[in-house]
C-alpha cells in the first residue's frame, strides 16, 4: 500500500470513528439512556477504535490460514463470518462498558431503532444480504459468473446479431468473484477491472454461473456461394471432430441457418472444455476456414496446405 493510499485510510477511519462518536454521543444524550459524559465519551471512542482494528487485523490472518488449509473459498466464508459475530460482539461490549440500562433501552429502543433503521437501512440491507449469500452460497468465491440487474444500464448493439457466434445476446457483467466482504461483493471482469457491487443487488440479481468444466460453444460461418452445401456440412463436421477443443465429437453438429442468393450461413455447435468461449470458437471458426478454403482451391477432390 502506497503513503497516500495509506494516509487516505488512516483519514477516512478516524473521519468514521469522529462521526460514530458524535453520533452515539448526541443519541444516547436525547434519549437519556445512559448518563454519558466526556470520559465516558472518550473510552467508547477508543474501545471503539481499538475493537475495529483487532477485529480486521484478526480477519485478514484468518483469511490467509484458513486459505492455506482449505482453499481461497473457506478462506473467505471464515473471514467474513468472524466479522459478522464479532462486529456483534463488539457492539454488546460497548453497550456494557457504557453501563446501558436494560429497562431504559427497551423504553428508547423503538425510538432508536427506527431512528437508526431510518439512516442505516441500505448498509445494514447490503450486511443482511451479504450473510444471505454466505448461508445460501448461490455463487462463491473464484467462480466465474455473468451478473444481470436492472440497477445497472446496459447499451445493446445496434448491429443487427444475425451472423453473431450467440443466438441472443446477454447484458451482464461476466468476471471471477474475488471476495464476498459485509458491504461488497468484488468482481474480476473479464476486461481485468474489479467491480464492486452491494450485495444487496447481489442478491436480487439474476447470476449465470460460468464456472463449468466443459461448454456448448456455438460459431457461425457464412460461406460465400457458389459452394456444395452437402459436401462443406460434411467436411466441416469432419474436421471440427477433430478440433483441439472439443471433447465429445458425438456432439457436433453442423446446420445450415441461411440461404442466400449469395451465401451459405452455417452453424456449428460443439461441446468445449473450459469456461470460456472465445477461445473454442476461435479454433472452430478456423478450422471452417480452412474447409472453406480447401473447397474453393482444391476443386472436387485435391486439397491445398492451409496453415492454422
Amino acid at each position: 500500500m502506497s503513503e497516500r493510499r495509506f494516509a487516505e485510510y488512516v483519514a477516512g477511519v478516524v473521519i468514521l470513528l469522529l462521526a460514530l462518536g458524535v453520533t452515539v454521543y448526541y443519541t444516547l444524550y436525547i434519549l437519556k439512556l445512559v448518563p454519558l459524559n466526556f470520559v465516558l465519551a472518550i473510552k467508547l471512542l477508543v474501545a471503539l477504535g481499538a475493537g475495529y482494528f483487532a477485529i480486521k487485523v484478526l480477519s485478514r490472518e484468518i483469511r490467509l490460514f484458513v486459505t492455506k488449509l482449505a482453499g481461497e473459498k473457506r478462506g473467505n466464508s471464515a473471514s467474513v463470518l468472524f466479522e459478522y459475530i464479532s462486529y456483534i460482539l463488539l457492539g454488546v461490549a460497548l453497550l456494557a462498558l457504557a453501563g446501558v440500562n436494560g429497562t431504559a433501552l427497551l423504553a428508547g429502543g423503538t425510538f432508536a431503532g427506527l431512528v437508526l433503521g431510518l439512516a442505516s437501512q441500505t448498509v445494514l440491507s447490503n450486511i443482511f444480504a451479504g450473510a444471505l449469500l454466505l448461508v445460501s452460497r448461490p455463487f462463491e468465491v473464484g467462480d466465474r459468473i455473468t451478473l444481470m440487474t436492472w440497477q445497472y444500464s446496459f447499451t445493446a448493439p445496434t448491429i443487427v446479431p444475425k451472423f453473431f457466434s450467440q443466438d441472443r445476446i446477454i447484458l451482464g457483467f461476466s468476471g471471477r468473484v474475488v471476495r464476498i466482504s459485509l458491504n461488497y461483493t468484488s468482481v474480476e471482469l473479464d476486461e481485468g477491472t474489479t467491480m464492486k457491487v452491494p450485495n444487496n443487488i447481489m442478491i436480487q440479481a439474476a447470476v449465470i454461473e460460468q464456472e463449468v468444466p466443459e461448454r456448448m460453444v456455438r460459431a457461425r460461418y457464412e460461406v460465400p456461394k457458389p459452394v456444395d452445401t452437402r459436401a462443406i456440412i460434411d467436411k466441416v463436421s469432419e474436421r471440427v471432430k477433430k478440433n483441439e477443443w472439443v471433447i465429445d465429437p458425438g456432439s457436433v453438429r453442423v446446420y445450415v441457418e441461411a440461404i442466400t442468393p449469395s451465401s451459405v450461413v452455417l452453424i456449428i455447435d460443439a461441446r468445449c472444455r473450459g469456461s470460456f468461449e472465445e477461445a473454442p470458437r476461435s479454433s472452430l471458426l478456423i478450422d471452417v476456414e480452412a474447409v472453406a478454403e480447401e473447397l474453393r482451391s482444391g476443386g472436387n477432390g485435391s486439397h491445398a496446405q492451409v496453415s492454422r
